[in-house]
C-alpha cells in the first residue's frame, strides 16, 4: 500500500471512530480545588493544616502544653492491659486507633485499669479534691511498683511532672524514691517489646511534687515510672510536658478517583524543608474506590466483608458494630491495589504504576531528626491524560529463558490490546520497545492480527536504546494483536523490555505502558552457560579499509558488547603488528554494559598513517579475578 493508501486508511478508521481529544491536565493535592483538609483520609496522622493555610506540616507541641492531658481531653487516652512494658490487650473491648494513647500498670487488679485514667484529668490536688489513684497506698512493698505510658506516637518530651493529693495526711503518700524511663517507638528487642533506657534516677526523693527536667529533651512515646522505695504512694496527677514538632507527619489522601482510566505521567512536589527535616512522597493505584478491608463476624464466627461504599464508610460500619462483632479491620486490599510505592527520590519522576489507572492515593511522611526542625509541604501534583488507548495492553517477550548473553538473538514481542471504544479508548499506531542495544532495522518484521505486514505498511526506527514502529493503520480491536519481530542482545542476566504505545493523533497526551499479564513476561533471562563471560559479539567493519583520505573507507570501527557486570569494568582496545609491536592504544575506559564502537583511522600512536598490511587488534577487559580479552585481524589496503 502507499504512502497515500495508508494515510487514507487510518483518516477512514479515525473518522468512523471519531477523533478523541485529548491533554495532558494536572491534578494538585492540596491546591484550592483539592485542599489538604478536604482530601485526608482517616489514616492521616499528627497533620496540622491550619498553621500556614495552604500548606500542611507535623503537628508542633506548644510550651506548658500537658501532652497527657491533652490526649485525655480529645478523648484519644484509654487503659489497657500490658505486660513487660507493651499493650497486650484492650480494655473492656475498647477500641484502639494509631496514635491513641493509653494507660496501664501490671500491678493493679482489674477494678483499678479504667481508675487510672484519674492521674490524666487535669484535677490540682487541692481541696476540694478527692480522688487519686492510690492502689499502692496500703501495699505492703512498693518496691518496683510500675506504671506505663503509650502517648500513641513518639512526642518531644523535655519534662514529667507528678505528685498526690496536696492537702492533710495525703501530701505524706508521695513517690519517696522514683526512676523514669523511656523508649521512642522504635527501639525494640526481637520479640518486639519496647527497649527502655533510663531518663531519671532519683533513690531518695523529699519533693511531694516532682517536677524532673533533669533529661536531655528527646522523643519519647513510652515512658515507664518506677517506685524504687517500699513506701506507699499515690499519684493525683502524671504530667508530661515538652515543645517542638512530632517525630513524623503521616498524610494519606483519600482515594482520588480520576472518573476513568488515564495514563500517568510524572510526579511533583513543593516543599520548604529546614536541616534535619524530611519529605518524602508514596503513591499507589488501585482497581476500585476502596483501598482497605473491613470484617463483620456472622453468626459462626465467619468473617463477612463490609461494604458500605468508601474506605470511611466502611470503618464507621465496623465501628458501629458490638464488639464480638468485629472481625478484622484496616487490612490493605491487596487484591486490588498495590503496595505503596517507593519513595520518589526527587520532583519529576514518572509515576510508578504499570498501565493506565483510574484509581490512586499519595502518601507524604515527613520525619524530624530534632524537635525544631519542620518540613512545610506546600502541595503534591501528577500529571494524567484521557483518554487511553486500551484498558490494557498486555506485552510478552519470547524467548524469554536461557538467552546467550552477549550473542545476537531474535526476540518475538507480541502486544495484546484489550480496547473498549465504548469507554472511549482510541486505539493506537506507534509502539516504543526499550532495548539493551541498538536494534538493525533491517532485521524488523511486523505483524497485526498474525498477518505480516509489507514493508511500506510501517516505518522503523532505532536509537541506541530504543525500538520505535509506526504502523500505517491503526490497532483498535482486540483482535489486532500487534507482534514485533527484532534482533537484540540482551547484556545482563534479566533485561526487561519495557514498551509504550501511542496514538499519533493525539500530541497531547501521555503514551500508554505496555504491562505484563504474568511477571516477568517482559523479561529475558540469560543462559547459565553465558554467565560469567563480559565480552561478546565483537565486529570490525569495513574490513579490511584503506585509510588514504579519499573519503571512502578511511576508518574501520571495532564494535564490541559488555555484559553481566555490576560494575563499570576497565575496557581497553588496542592495535599491534604481527610481531606483537603496540601500533595504537586506540581507547581506556571504565564501562559498563552497553555496546561500544571504536573507530581507526588507520594511523599509529605518532600520528603517521601505517604501512598496508594485516594488523592485529585486541579488546581487553580487565575483571576483579578474571580478564577476558578478543583478538582479531583487520587488514589495512591501498
Amino acid at each position: 500500500m502507499s504512502v497515500y493508501g495508508r494515510v487514507i486508511c487510518l483518516t477512514a478508521v479515525l473518522l468512523m471512530f471519531g477523533e478523541a481529544k485529548a491533554e495532558i491536565k494536572r491534578y494538585v493535592l492540596g491546591g484550592s480545588e483539592h485542599p489538604w483538609s478536604d482530601m485526608a483520609s482517616f489514616m492521616s496522622k499528627y497533620v496540622d493544616y491550619f498553621s500556614d493555610p495552604g500548606k500542611v506540616m507535623p503537628v508542633r507541641v506548644p510550651p506548658g502544653e500537658n501532652i497527657l492531658h491533652k490526649l485525655w481531653e480529645e478523648g484519644r487516652l484509654f487503659p489497657a492491659y500490658g505486660v513487660e512494658g507493651r499493650v497486650v490487650g484492650p480494655y473492656k473491648g475498647r477500641i484502639y486507633s494509631e496514635g491513641d494513647g493509653r494507660l496501664w500498670s501490671p500491678h493493679v487488679g482489674f477494678g483499678g485499669r479504667e481508675r487510672i485514667l484519674i492521674i490524666a484529668d487535669g484535677s490540682s490536688g487541692e481541696p476540694p479534691d478527692s480522688t487519686a489513684f492510690d492502689d499502692f497506698m496500703k501495699s505492703a512493698n512498693n518496691l518496683g511498683v510500675v506504671i506505663y505510658v503509650d502517648l500513641g506516637a513518639p512526642y518531644p518530651v523535655k519534662r514529667v511532672k507528678f505528685w498526690p493529693l496536696l492537702y492533710g495526711e495525703f501530701q505524706d503518700y508521695y513517690l519517696k524514691g522514683y526512676e523514669l524511663y523511656a523508649n521512642d517507638g522504635e527501639e525494640v528487642d526481637e520479640e518486639g517489646k519496647p527497649i527502655y533506657h533510663l531518663l531519671s534516677a532519683v533513690p531518695t526523693n523529699t519533693q511531694v511534687v516532682v517536677d524532673d527536667s533533669s533529661f536531655t529533651p528527646q522523643y519519647i512515646r513510652y515512658l515507664k515510672l518506677r517506685s524504687s522505695r517500699p513506701d506507699p504512694f499515690q499519684l493525683n496527677q502524671l504530667e508530661i510536658y515538652g515543645e517542638g514538632y512530632l517525630r513524623e507527619m503521616t498524610f494519606i489522601s483519600k482515594v482520588i478517583d480520576l472518573g476513568n482510566k488515564a495514563n500517568l505521567g510524572r510526579v511533583w512536589w513543593k516543599v520548604e524543608v529546614e536541616p534535619g527535616s524530611h519529605v518524602a512522597v508514596y503513591t499507589r493505584v488501585g482497581k476500585d474506590a476502596t483501598a482497605l478491608k473491613y470484617f463483620r463476624l456472622n453468626e459462626v464466627g465467619e468473617e463477612e466483608e463490609i461494604l458500605e461504599g468508601t474506605d470511611e464508610d466502611n470503618r464507621k460500619a465496623w465501628e458501629r458494630l458490638a464488639p464480638d462483632e468485629r472481625g478484622r479491620k484496616d487490612v490493605p486490599d491487596l487484591e486490588n491495589w498495590t503496595p505503596w510505592s517507593p519513595p520518589y527520590s526527587s520532583p519529576g519522576e514518572p509515576f510508578i504504576v504499570e498501565g493506565p489507572r483510574r484509581y490512586l492515593q499519595i502518601k507524604v511522611v515527613v520525619t524530624n531528626d530534632s524537635p525544631m526542625t519542620k518540613a512545610k509541604v506546600d502541595e503534591v501534583s501528577f500529571e494524567y491524560s484521557q483518554p487511553v488507548v486500551a484498558r490494557r495492553l498486555l506485552g510478552k517477550i519470547f524467548p524469554n529463558t536461557d538467552v546467550d548473553l552477549g550473542e545476537p538473538t531474535t526476540f518475538h514481542f507480541v502486544v495484546r490490546p484489550e480496547i473498549d471504544r465504548g469507554r472511549g479508548d482510541t486505539g493506537f499506531d506507534i509502539v516504543e520497545i526499550a532495548t539493551p542495544v541498538r536494534t538493525d532495522t533491517s532485521t524488523v518484521v511486523v505483524k497485526v492480527g498474525g498477518k505480516e505486514l509489507p514493508r511500506d505498511d510501517y516505518t522503523v526506527e532505532a536509537t541506541e536504546d530504543t525500538l520505535r514502529v509506526r504502523l500505517g493503520r491503526l490497532v483498535s480491536s482486540n483482535k489486532d494483536s500487534l507482534e514485533v519481530i527484532f534482533e537484540n542482545t540482551i547484556l545482563v542476566y534479566g533485561t526487561t523490555f519495557n514498551a509504550l504505545a501511542y496514538a499519533s493523533w493525539m500530541a497531547e497526551s501521555l503514551p500508554q505502558k505496555v504491562e505484563e499479564e504474568r511477571l516477568g513476561d517482559l523479561t529475558v533471562k540469560g543462559s547459565m552457560a553465558s554467565l560469567g563471560r563480559v565480552l561478546g559479539d565483537v565486529t570490525v567493519f569495513p574490513n579490511p579499509f584503506t585509510p588514504n583520505k579519499d573519503g571512502k573507507n578511511d576508518e574501520t570501527t571495532i564494535t564490541f558488547k559488555i555484559f553481566g557486570t555490576v560494575r563499570p569494568v576497565p575496557v581497553s582496545v588496542t592495535v599491534y603488528d604481527v610481531s606483537g609491536r603496540i601500533v595504537r592504544k586506540l581507547w581506556t575506559d571504565e564501562v559498563g554494559n552497553g555496546e561500544y564502537p571504536v573507530s581507526w583511522d588507520g594511523k599509529d600512536d605518532e600520528g603517521n598513517i601505517v604501512p598496508p598490511g594485516v594488523y592485529l587488534f585486541r579488546v581487553l577487559v580487565r575483571g576483579d579475578e578474571e580478564r577476558f580479552q578478543y583478538v582479531g585481524l583487520v587488514s589495512v589496503v591501498y
